[in-house]
Formats: structure tokens, sequence, C-alpha cells
């Protein structure tokens, strides 16, 4: 087989576009990939850059390369002729232009806005092709591959799937300059968007046959709060009787980074020191920063950092019940999802804060748990495939 006389393929590309990462999986013929994760860092670099080879080797030292990157080709912006640029994505943006890269924020744009939407796109495909060789045991440049696209988004973005296809085709191909130069056509057909909240919840109380899981028996048709809480923002989705009230689902801009914002706003003030992106991340996930060969605890200032942040949360979702006219004992449990449920650095974690603050308004809704074990960083990329898998099985009848 050959590039001139491809093998046509119908797949699915299931996309998580997080602040911090994204999140990508491939289905074709009822068979899906591991989800992989993608940095959601990018640099514009000038066409004169030379790429270093640390970034561009498959292997090092007979290891798989983990700080092998990615440079594309593509718009600036996300208006129809907008001027291209190279953009570096992966360790070479986060090392070598750490503090100039772009990163999504959601709590400033949509994600229908964001042009780090488009480059991450372009950046899953890239990838997607790979996922989808691998899972047809054929090379990549044999495949010339349809893309049907299941996309998680906000509840306030789940009836965007024809903005989100215009974005994905605003080019007509993927141009790959790093780690290989290669011109991958875009063929895009379905794009459906899913609300994160609902697929995670999917994930946690049904089988990827669509059966309920045995823990989840009793309490799956009782009213549910979802709190999905991303670096970015933090969402609130109400389900009864396994439906989600739309209108009442919210979306609050504040998460995981507003919490290193403000720890290097503490740290500035105590000691009089500016943190790096990298410093202030490495600070929330270790409770320390770096003074020289020594470690200096900062756990005061992530506490006073995160009790600030879940103030603001909690009483977002306090002013939505009140809004909607909720009564706190309406709902008998909570469901909490996303990294900002993740304990990190020894301290309570951002969700486990918000839950104590609205426990404090409706002290009687208990927590849904979750299987230990459970990755709660891709609950909703999960439920999402278990989606996408459905449609297929439903196409195919």
């Amino acid at each position: 087989m050959s590039e001139q006389n491809p093998t046509k393929v119908q797949a699915r590309l299931v996309i998580d576009f997080g602040n911090s990462e994204t999140r990508v999986a491939a289905l074709v013929n009822g068979k899906a990939s591991p989800v992989t994760i993608l940095p959601n860092a990018f640099a514009a670099i000038g066409d004169d850059y030379v790429i270093p080879d640390q970034y561009v080797a498959e292997e090092i030292n007979g290891k798989p390369n983990e700080l092998r990157s990615i440079i594309l080709r593509a718009p600036q912006g996300l208006a129809a002729g907008e001027p291209t640029h190279l953009y570096a994505a992966g360790p070479l943006a986060d090392r070598e232009f750490g503090m100039s890269s772009t990163r999504p924020n959601s709590a400033i744009a949509t994600k229908a806005q964001s042009e780090t939407t488009l480059w991450s796109f372009h950046y899953a495909l890239y990838i997607g092709r790979e996922l989808v060789a691998k899972l047809l045991r054929k090379k990549p440049d044999t495949l010339e591959i349809t893309w049907d696209v299941t996309l998680l988004a906000p509840p306030s973005e789940t009836g965007k799937g024809d903005v989100f296809k215009k974005i994905f085709t605003l080019t007509k191909s993927v141009e790959v300059v790093a780690p290989e130069r290669i011109s991958i056509p875009i063929k895009v057909g379905d794009v459906s968007v899913i609300s994160e909240g609902l697929a995670g919840f999917s994930a946690t109380v049904f089988t990827p046959a669509g059966g309920t899981v045995a823990d989840y028996a009793d309490c799956v048709e009782e009213p549910i709060i979802v709190l999905d809480f991303g670096a970015g923002t933090s969402d609130v989705m109400f389900i009864k009787k396994l439906s989600p009230i739309t209108s009442a689902s919210a979306s609050y801009p504040k998460g995981g980074n507003a919490i290193a914002s403000l720890v290097t706003k503490f740290v500035q003030q105590e000691y009089g020191r500016a943190l790096s992106r990298e410093a202030a991340a490495e600070a929330v996930l270790t409770g320390t920063i770096r003074s020289g060969a020594k470690r200096k605890d900062v756990t005061a200032q992530i506490n006073a950092a995160r009790n600030e942040v879940a103030d603001d949360i909690a009483n977002g979702i306090k002013g939505t019940f009140e809004a909607n006219r909720f009564a706190p004992d309406e709902f008998a449990y909570l469901l909490v999802i996303g990294g900002g449920a993740v304990q990190v650095g020894g301290t309570e974690s951002l969700a486990e804060s918000v839950v104590r603050k609205i426990r404090a308004f409706a002290p009687d809704i208990e927590l849904l748990p979750v299987k230990d074990g459970t990755n709660l960083r891709t609950l909703n990329i999960e439920g999402a495939i278990n989606f996408a898998r459905f449609a297929e099985k439903n196409a195919k009848k």
C-alpha cells in the first residue's frame, strides 16, 4: 500500500480540550485507543528557529523520548484568511518558551472563541492518525481518514457543533513541521458536543455496554449534582432521573489555575519573590518552593489561596441554587470529578474545600463515591468514549 493508493477509513476522534492539557482517543470499527494526554502550551516561533535535537528524537538511550514535541503551521486566529504561523507544543513550548507560551483560559474565552482550540485540534488530529494506525496495525501514511468528532465542552457550549466544525475545517490540512514534515488532509464529518459533567456522570454509573454499575443501582435515578473541577473553570450540572437540567447548569471562572495564581501573589507578599508559572504549579503539588538547595514550606499560602477560590465557587453554586429556586435539600448526592478533586501536596483538595462549604447550606447531601483507582481527571473523556461507541452502534442498525 502506498500514499498514492491509501486505505480509506471512517474513524471518530474524541477530544477533551482542557486548560492544562488535551485528552484524546480514537475509535475505529468499534475499538477504542487508550487516552493520550497532550500538553496545552503553545509557543509562536520564527521560521528560522532551529529545533534542538532533544525535542525531535523518538528515543534517547533506547528509551522513548519524553521531550519529543511537535511544531505545527496553523492560522494565528479563528477568522477566515488569518495569516499562518509556526507553533511549538509539548515540552519544547514549556521548557524553552514557558513565560511567553499561550494556553487556553476558559475563564476569559470559551472553547469556541479560543485560537488554542484550533491548534489543539490540529495536534489531536495528528496524534489521532497514529492511534488509528495502531488500532488497524497499519502505517499512518497508508491511511486516508474521514473523522467524526465527539467533543467535550461546558454545558453552555453543547449546542455549538456547527461552530466547532467551522473551526476544525478552517484549513484544509494539518501542516506538521516537526518531528516530521507532513501535510495531513482534514476531512471532518459529524461533530457532536457532549456536556463535560454529563460524560463524567455516565462513566461513573454506567458500564461501557450501557448497563448500570451495581454499586449505583439504588441511587442512579436520585437527584444528583455533578461538580467538575478543572484548571480554568469549575462547572456544576444538576441531574434528575438521569436527565440533565441544562438551563440550570453553570460554569464559574475559577479552578486549579486560580489557586496557583494566588499562591504566586501570596508568596510575593510574604517573601518578596516572584514565582514562575512552573514554580507555582510545583508549589501547589508539593507544598514547597525551592530556595537554592533547600525547600521552603508554603502550605499556609496554599491553604489561604485554596480557601479563597473555594469560597468563590461555593458562593457561585449557592447563587445558582437561588436563581433556579432549588431548595438545598432537593438533591441527594454530589458527584465530584476533575483534576481539582484530586488531593495533592498533603493538603485538602479544592473539591473537598468546596464540598465542605456546600454542606453549610445543604447539610444532608451525600457524596457519591467513586471506585478506588478511578482517574478523576479522565472520567469525562471515558464517558465521551462510551457515548461515541453507542452512537456508532446505533448508526450501524
